[in-house]
């Protein structure tokens, strides 16, 4: 009997301590191993140092961090996974030079997902989608962070391909593209100065491009006569008050991804056909002032995105490596003058492993894997001169195939990429050597040391998963 009753007691008491353990001492470990992140904590170099002095109107590196304050943490106790603290988005402003904090702004936003940043004066605008999903565009304070307005699709159609934004060459008015409307807004307060109302575009995405005499967009006008609505045409606007300029007809039958962007003199948009009997589509060079075709070519197969591109004379595109062709030709990045159309120089690739390029003071940078193919795991980025094409230097890549946050830009003598969603990597424009990287601390293996001479400066600036780089780009301080 006293035996038995030692038994039940000592199973009881194991119980009662297990209970214990699992109500109190799991978690505490839980949280030990997976502790909580304060918003502070994102771009804060881990030794506190930043650049001192007033660095007021000098350039910079930014970077667009989304965060949430504090990481989820799952509950032990009743064995579900619970957000701590809400989201927050914050702006890293970085020296280009050798990427050391300069300033860090947090502007809140946190159910907003901004994927792309460009400053206009005293001005930061960010595009992306709101918490609902629609497409958003934000004008800051570039001083304080201070929100000045926010513009929601006003259509409540979803997703970013639905909306387009661009801003006037002095900085006084932004323009919108939406599923059936343009909209010319005021920079200063967001508000409303024209509308003009068109079809939903044919393409499967918004475009919209400006210069000084024209905004131009491309899709249906509605007209008492009425457009064939699988017919693309692209229409030019007045920038002060949204009067159609000219008319343009494109012949892209039901087009699919179309991209549009402009010189000052000229816009250029290219699209291909989503027929089934007709898989070709065109590249146009149209005048600014009237509409007037300077010139155009035949593309065999839909383009690569973000592959249309303009700067210092060179309009580079690219075409082929689809099997619906009855006469393939090999994928083929083209360099063509924008004067006339005439190609001036040309690369053969692959179209998986080739991505975003920029062009920028006669240089133009490509970089290689959109990040659609997760098994190409290395590639390279690499400098070539506008004019013939010749390769000034490249340099490799390795990816996780996490997917690029966009293009490289250029500011300060350094060629920033932007790699696949973790971190910013600082190149040299004139050697393509690797000076520094801001990243995720998980991010610090990848490609440091691959081909460099000279071991970079890493800055870990962002914790993950509790933060993520979700666009770039270079403004002043």
């Amino acid at each position: 009997m006293v035996k038995r009753w030692f038994v039940a007691v000592i199973v009881t008491l194991t119980g009662v301590l297990i209970l214990l353990l699992w109500l109190f001492a799991a978690p505490a470990l839980w949280d030990y191993l997976h502790p909580t992140f304060p918003p502070t904590v994102v771009c804060q170099p881990a030794d506190g140092s930043s650049v001192s002095g007033n660095q007021s109107g000098q350039p910079v590196v930014v970077a667009v961090v989304h965060a949430s304050r504090y990481r989820e943490r799952a509950s032990i106790r009743f064995g579900a996974t619970i957000p701590l603290g809400p989201q927050t988005t914050i702006l890293c402003l970085l020296r280009p030079s050798d990427g050391s904090l300069v300033r860090r702004l947090d502007i809140g936003h946190g159910d907003y997902q901004f994927t792309r940043i460009v400053q206009v004066g005293d001005t930061w605008y960010l595009g992306g989608t709101n918490g609902s999903g629609l497409g958003t565009l934000c004008a800051l304070d570039a001083q304080n962070g201070a929100t000045r307005w926010c513009y929601a699709n006003p259509a409540s159609q979803s997703g970013e391909d639905a909306f387009a934004s661009a801003i006037s060459p002095d900085g006084r008015l932004v323009y919108i593209r939406t599923a059936d409307a343009v909209y010319g807004l005021d920079a200063a307060s967001g508000q409303q100065r024209w509308r003009i109302a068109f079809g939903r575009p044919t393409s499967v995405n918004a475009v919209l491009a400006v210069t000084s005499t024209a905004v131009a967009t491309v899709g249906v006008t509605i007209s008492a006569s009425g457009v064939n609505p699988a017919q693309a045409s692209m229409v030019g606007l007045s920038p002060s008050s949204g009067a159609v300029l000219w008319r343009r007809p494109l012949v892209i039958a039901n087009p699919g991804y179309m991209q549009l962007v402009s010189d000052g003199a000229a816009f250029y948009v290219d699209g291909v056909s989503m027929q089934s009997a007709e898989l070709s589509g065109r590249l146009y060079a149209v005048r600014a002032s009237d509409g007037a075709v300077l010139w155009q070519t035949a593309l065999h197969c839909a383009p690569a995105r973000f592959s249309l591109t303009v700067d210092a004379g060179r309009v580079y595109y690219d075409d082929g490596g689809c099997t619906t062709d009855p006469a393939p030709i090999p994928w083929t990045f083209f360099a063509a003058r924008a004067s006339d159309g005439a190609v001036a120089w040309s690369l053969h690739g692959n179209p998986v492993d080739t991505g975003p390029l920029t062009a920028s003071n006669g240089i133009v940078y490509i970089t290689g894997a959109f990040g659609a193919d997760t098994s190409v795991m290395t590639t390279t980025f690499s400098a070539r001169r506008a004019t013939d094409g010749a390769l000034l230097w490249t340099t490799p890549l390795v990816h996780t195939g996490g997917g690029l946050v966009q293009g490289a830009f250029v500011v300060g003598g350094v060629v920033c990429q932007p790699e696949y969603g973790m971190g910013i990597d600082g190149y040299g424009v004139s050697d393509g050597a690797l000076r520094w990287r801001a990243c995720a601390p998980a991010f610090l293996p990848f490609s440091v040391s691959v081909g460099a001479t000279k071991a970079p400066i890493i800055r870990p600036l962002w914790p993950t998963p509790f933060a993520r780089l979700t666009a770039t780009g270079a403004g002043s301080a």
